[in-house]
C-alpha cells in the first residue's frame, strides 16, 4: 500500500542470464522530476476523471506490454472519497496503442462496494489498491492487489485484520474483475476473511510479518513470483526499521485458491538499503524485465521518521538482478550494487514522492508518482503520475 503511512496521519489514525554491465558502469541515468519541468510531464489518460476532494489523483502505476497485441496497459490506484468522511481507493485501467505516447482511460477494474464485515457484522466498504500486472504469455495475465475493509466514517486503515492480498490469473487485464482469486493473509489477518494461505506460516523467518504491503508479481521459468514488503513487529510494537522485502513463488497449477506457495527468501532488507545510499529500507518495489530480459527492480529508498510516524521517501532507484531464485543483485567489479537509474523530486513536499514503475516498451520511461500539496479548494493532497523518459 504505497499510500498507507502518511494517510494514517491524514485520516487520524533465477532464473535469468547474466548480461554485460558496461552500460551500467558508465553511471546511472538521472533526473530531477520537478512539477514544473518539461522533462517530467504529468500523465493523465484521456477520459480519466479526477475526484475533486482532499483525497484524489492517480498513483501506484503498473505498466506492461501485451505480448499478444503490443498494446500497453497501465493499472493504477484511484483515490477518492467514497462518501463524506470516508476515503477509499479504486483501481483503474488505461491503454496505449502508440508505445506510450498517448493514453486513454479504459475501465474501472475494482470499485468500492459495500459489503457486510464477517467479523463485526457492520456494512463496510471494500478498498483495493497497489495492483501489479504481469503477462506471462499471450492471454495469460497475473495480478496481485491489496484489499481491506473500511468502516464508514472511520480511518481508512483502521481495520488491519482485514488486510490481505488477492492474486488472480486471466486472459487479459480487462478480465481481471471476473477472474478466480487466491486470498493471501498476513500475520494480523483474521482467518474469517476467507484466507487461503497465511504468508507468515511459510517460514519462521516471517514470524514478525504482521502485515505485508507493496506487492509485485512476475513470472519466469514456469513459476510465478510475488515480492512483498514485510511490515515487521516485535514485542514492543511495529518496528519499521526492520521491514524487508520477502519473495514467494508458486507453480500456479489449478485454481488460484489451491496454489501452493513457498518462501524463496529475502529479496532486500536494511542491509542493502544501507549499502546503496545509507537509507534504512526500500519500499514501493516493482519488478520488471529490461530490454535484454534481465530482472529489474525500481523502488523508493526510505527512512522512517519517528516524529511523524511515517516513511520519508527519497525518489526512486533502479537496480538489476542477475538471479531471482535465489535473489542475487548485480554488482560491479568492486562488489558495489549497480544503479541503472536514479530519480529525485526536489520540489516535492514532505514526505516526498511516491511509487515508480517501468516497462522497457513504453516511451514514458520510468513513471514516477509525485505528491504535490494542493492549496484548494478543496485543500489536501493529490497523487500525479509523471513520465521521466528514462529508459536505461
Amino acid at each position: 500500500m504505497r499510500l498507507w503511512l502518511w494517510l494514517m496521519v491524514l485520516s487520524g489514525a533465477l532464473g535469468g542470464a547474466i548480461a554485460p554491465v558496461a552500460a551500467a558502469e558508465q553511471g546511472p541515468s538521472t533526473l530531477d522530476c520537478r512539477g514544473w519541468s518539461w522533462e517530467c510531464p504529468a500523465l493523465i489518460p484521456r477520459g480519466e476523471s479526477i475526484d475533486i476532494s482532499l483525497f484524489r489523483g492517480m498513483a501506484d502505476p503498473s505498466v506492461r506490454q501485451d505480448p499478444a497485441s503490443g498494446r500497453l496497459w497501465m493499472a493504477y490506484s484511484w483515490p477518492n472519497m467514497i462518501v463524506s468522511r470516508t476515503p477509499g481507493v479504486q483501481l483503474h485501467l488505461a491503454r496505449s496503442d502508440d508505445q506510450g505516447d498517448t493514453w486513454t482511460y479504459d475501465s474501472t477494474l475494482f470499485t468500492n462496494p459495500l459489503i457486510r464485515n464477517p467479523i463485526t457484522g457492520r456494512m463496510n466498504y471494500v478498498s483495493n489498491e497497489v495492483i501489479d500486472l504481469w503477462p506471462a504469455a499471450p492471454f495469460i495475465w497475473y495480478s496481485v492487489r491489496l484489499v481491506y475493509l473500511i468502516d464508514p466514517g472511520q480511518s481508512i486503515y483502521a481495520q488491519p485484520t482485514s488486510w490481505h492480498f488477492r492474486v488472480s490469473r486471466a486472459i487479459g487485464p480487462r478480465e481481471l474483475p471476473d477472474a478466480a482469486e487466491a486470498r493471501l493473509g498476513f500475520g494480523a489477518t483474521d482467518a474469517r476473511y476467507g484466507v487461503d494461505v497465511s504468508l507468515p506460516s511459510l517460514s519462521p523467518e516471517l514470524a514478525g510479518c504482521v502485515l505485508f504491503n507493496e506487492p509485485s508479481i512476475i513470472t519466469t521459468g514456469g513459476a510465478v513470483y510475488l515480492a512483498a514488503q514485510c511490515l515487521w513487529a516485535n514485542s514492543g510494537g511495529m518496528a519499521p526499521q526492520s521491514d524487508f522485502y520477502a519473495l514467494f513463488s508458486t507453480s500456479a497449477e489449478g485454481p488460484p485458491s489451491t496454489w501452493v506457495w513457498r518462501y524463496v527468501g529475502k529479496l532486500a532488507g536494511p542491509a542493502e538499503a544501507r549499502e546503496l545510499d545509507n537509507h534504512e529500507k526500500w519500499v514501493q518495489l516493482n519488478l520488471s524485465k529490461g530490454p535484454n530480459g534481465t530482472f529489474r527492480a525500481v523502488f523508493t529508498p526510505t527512512n522512517f521518521d519517528p516524529s511523524f510516524q511515517m516513511d520519508a521517501h527519497s525518489g526512486c532507484k533502479m537496480l538489476e538482478l542477475i538471479s531471482l531464485d535465489p535473489p542475487v543483485w548485480r554488482r560491479d567489479a568492486n562488489g558495489q550494487l549497480v544503479t541503472l537509474a536514479s530519480i529525485t523530486s526536489s520540489d516535492n513536499p514532505y514526505p516526498g514522492p511516491a511509487a515508480c514503475a517501468y516497462d522497457p516498451a513504453s516511451s514514458t520511461g520510468v513513471l514516477m508518482t509525485r505528491r504535490p500539496t494542493m492549496s484548494g479548494p478543496p485543500q489536501g493532497w493529490s497523487w500525479v503520475i509523471h513520465r521521466t523518459g528514462l529508459r536505461p
